[in-house]
């Protein structure tokens, strides 16, 4: 069973849905799903079957997913919000006796304590912005996960729709975030190891080694800057900053007989620091008046010593490591 919070997240891998109600609980196990309903009475949601795409249902009727959210966000939340906000306080009886508590009957269910409390979590960009601890105005940090964005705090909402970057409401108080977001990153060592060097093909003799990412850290190390020659596009989901181009595709470029496995490594993570200084040039152009000479790197990409000194030597700028990189977003 998959699940997730929207539909277009799994539409890659089926398109039938079960929407649950108010107050359902879905209890999944290895061998089925029950649903039950707010009173604890075990229901059957119909099956529902999208023929849209993930990319059709991001955006809607907007040219391209950032335009949806900065004319929908600030509706979304007034509507989510307008029964359960009254004087500036939640009110009590949309989340129970005790607002933030759980639930007795969900209690039940989930085996936990009753009344604990229940804490509402952030979305990953602005969790990430406060943990990567860059939280002045115009600090720059930089997120490398599956996809990647450069963040930044700032005074004003604005928009720039030529390079695809907004900032938007935000976890500190009169400040906007500014994010310029690239669709695909650590995906693309994902790729490589899933693959092509781990493929579970005929070739295919054993597990996945578990330290694979610390592997090709050391790799790339040792082979030289530029990866002899080798060059990598990173567009294995088009991109969105700079360019809105759903048709760009990632390849390796002047492949030759020379190249061996660490070349194809090095080159795909100095692909992504070109990428990312490129966008990195319409983020300075968004942050006019403020002067990037630092950028703290989170997320994956920040536990990688290699991969950091490409990003600095790529973008002409210190890059900074906080301790724990991949929990800098845990909110």
């Amino acid at each position: 069973a998959f699940v997730a919070s929207d539909v277009a997240a799994l539409l890659p891998v089926t398109r039938k849905f079960q929407f649950l109600e108010e107050g359902d609980i879905a209890i999944i196990t290895r061998e089925n799903v029950v649903i039950t309903d707010i009173d604890g009475n075990e229901v059957t949601r119909d099956v529902n079957e999208s023929e849209l795409t993930a990319d059709a249902v991001e955006r809607g009727r907007f040219r391209h997913y950032m335009q949806k959210e900065i004319h929908e966000q600030a509706h979304a939340v007034a509507e989510t919000l307008s029964e359960r906000i009254a004087d500036g306080r939640v009110l009590e009886s949309a989340f129970g006796p005790n607002a933030g508590d759980l639930l007795p009957q969900v209690a039940e269910k989930t085996g936990l304590a009753p009344g604990i409390p229940v804490i509402a979590g952030s979305i990953d960009t602005s969790a990430a912005a406060v943990g990567s601890g860059a939280v002045a105005d115009g600090e720059v940090h930089l997120y490398i996960g599956t996809y990647s964005w450069l963040g930044a705090h700032v005074p004003e909402k604005k928009t720039s729709l030529l390079s695809q970057i907004a900032a938007v409401p935000c976890a500190r108080k009169d400040r906007y975030l500014m994010t310029a977001l690239q669709s695909a990153a650590g995906s693309n060592l994902s790729f490589l190891r899933d693959r092509v060097f781990f493929a579970r093909d005929e070739l295919h003799t054993g597990e996945t080694t578990a330290d694979v990412y610390r592997l090709f850290d050391a790799m790339a190390a040792r082979v030289p800057a530029g990866a002899r020659g080798l060059m990598y596009t990173p567009w294995l989901f088009g991109e969105r900053c700079p360019v809105d181009d759903g048709n760009l595709r990632a390849a390796f470029l002047n492949l030759s007989m020379q190249h061996e496995r660490a070349d194809l490594v090095r080159a795909v993570m100095e692909g992504v620091a070109l990428n990312t200084g490129w966008a990195l040039q319409a983020v300075r152009s968004f942050l006019a008046g403020y002067t990037v000479e630092e950028i703290t790197v989170i997320g994956g990409g920040g536990s990688s010593d290699t991969w950091c000194q490409i990003l600095a030597d790529v973008m002409n700028v210190s890059v900074l490591q906080p301790e724990f990189p991949i929990e800098s977003n845990v909110l």
